[in-house]
């Protein structure tokens, strides 16, 4: 995925660029233990960055006695190196955290600043970048996002307008 990244920032001419963020999960309404996120480049289409989210390890369930004394701590420090729990907060934080991340490890793991964020329409995702991120990011609507929203709305009032009838002028 550095080599995407390299692409993408040769192809723009900068090490500023543009790309789109999104994250998904095994069901809806952000209910599942484990998600993905990632950053695709818009001049290449590539993906630059993931990360694999997971609040549940089957390791961890496996474990059978008390969480405290020696032996919980022996079998902890055996089982940490390969234990995939990596979020503890709710699902639906996992988005905004992990797009934390990402961003953040941009400049020191890929040598690019996304300062241009085509997103979903996720309120909660592009406020807390323009918070935490080390420099300034502009959003670019999606323009098949707000198609989906806006003709999700207009279903709704047709719906709702069934029995009544229009006059025209």
């Amino acid at each position: 995925m550095k080599n995407a990244a390299k692409e993408e920032v040769s192809a723009s001419g900068s090490n500023e660029i543009c790309v789109s963020g999104d994250g998904t999960w095994k069901t809806r309404e952000h209910t599942s233990s484990i998600g993905v996120c990632s950053v695709i480049g818009d001049v290449t289409g590539k993906v630059i960055d993931v990360a694999v989210l997971s609040s549940y390890c089957k390791g961890c369930k496996k474990w059978q006695g008390p969480k405290s004394g020696q032996l919980y701590e022996e079998w902890k420090l055996k089982h940490q190196p390969r234990c995939v729990k990596n979020h503890i907060c709710f699902c639906s934080k996992m988005e905004v955290d992990w797009m934390k991340e990402i961003f953040q490890r941009s400049v020191p793991q890929r040598n690019a600043k996304y300062i241009k964020y085509i997103g979903d329409g996720d309120t909660k995702t592009f406020p807390e970048l323009q918070r935490t991120t080390p420099y300034s990011i502009k959003k670019v609507e999606c323009v098949g996002h707000i198609q989906k929203r806006l003709g999700a709305r207009l279903r709704k009032l047709k719906t709702m307008n069934r029995d009544k009838k229009i006059m025209r002028r």
